[in-house]
């Protein structure tokens, strides 16, 4: 895991012995965390990284609601992810 910008990060792992590295970013909307596929091994996935993202997404949502928890914001810097949620 990497760091790249205030709200995106890099993921870099070898998958059946090939190298994959994904970028991604963090955001907070409607009270939970998101994450935005923005490419996979330097290239950007269009339909296929929207869809990855929705089901990202979706399982977020619904463990966030199971938990009972907003997300209010989101830091990413410094190497380290930093998440403030406060109880509904």
């Amino acid at each position: 895991l990497r760091f790249k910008t205030d709200e995106g990060f890099i993921i870099s792992a070898e998958v059946m012995g090939y190298p994959l590295e994904v970028e991604s970013k963090l955001f907070v909307a409607g009270g939970t965390l998101q994450v935005q596929l923005d490419k996979v091994n330097g290239i950007s996935p269009y339909v296929v990284g929207g869809i990855v993202s929705e089901g990202i997404n979706r399982g977020l949502r619904k463990g966030f609601a199971n938990e009972f928890l907003i997300i209010e914001r989101i830091e990413i810097r410094a190497g380290r992810i930093a998440v403030y949620a406060r109880k509904q």
